[in-house]
């Protein structure tokens, strides 16, 4: 059966998967998937999608046999990978969407957020704005308006 993981990678060498099929699991090793899937090259796959800032869809030989694996980088305000989204199946399957996934970096010496386009739009109802400093005021009211429409029974 295939499955979305999403492997944390924001302090190298350490990788680490935090959630499996959009659940989230306590921190456990990426050698998980090793043992669950057969890929003794997860750990080397997900270090040259860090490293290089790309995604990957490849083929793998593993213990049970050849697996598809397709890496997708989460980047973060700077352009580093904080995660990895990563869909491991059968070669000949095709793989299920992946789930929305973005980062935010809340900086912490002038209490603004800095937002990855990906983050801004899930919580933005378009791209407006983009790129003006968000205070934790203005992303909150953000969200709220973004999340409140005026045909809601609870709104004034």
């Amino acid at each position: 059966m295939a499955t979305w993981y999403l492997i944390e990678c924001l302090r190298p060498p350490t990788l680490s998967v935090v959630f499996t099929d959009g659940r989230p699991r306590d921190w456990t090793s990426v050698r998980a998937i090793t043992r669950s899937d057969g890929i003794d090259t997860v750990e080397d796959l997900c270090h040259q999608v860090r490293d290089g800032r790309t995604g990957l869809d490849r083929i793998v030989d593993g213990r049970m046999g050849p697996r598809r694996v397709i890496m997708i980088p989460v980047l973060g305000f700077e352009g580093d990978v904080y995660g990895i989204k990563t869909w491991v199946g059968q070669v000949d399957e095709p793989p299920t969407p992946p789930r929305a996934i973005a980062s935010v970096n809340w900086d912490i010496e002038t209490f603004t957020a800095r937002h990855t386009v990906e983050s801004y739009l899930m919580s933005s109802v378009d791209a407006e704005g983009f790129g003006t400093p968000a205070t934790p005021a203005s992303s909150c009211a953000r969200w709220c308006s973004s999340t409140h429409s005026t045909n809601s029974p609870t709104s004034a």
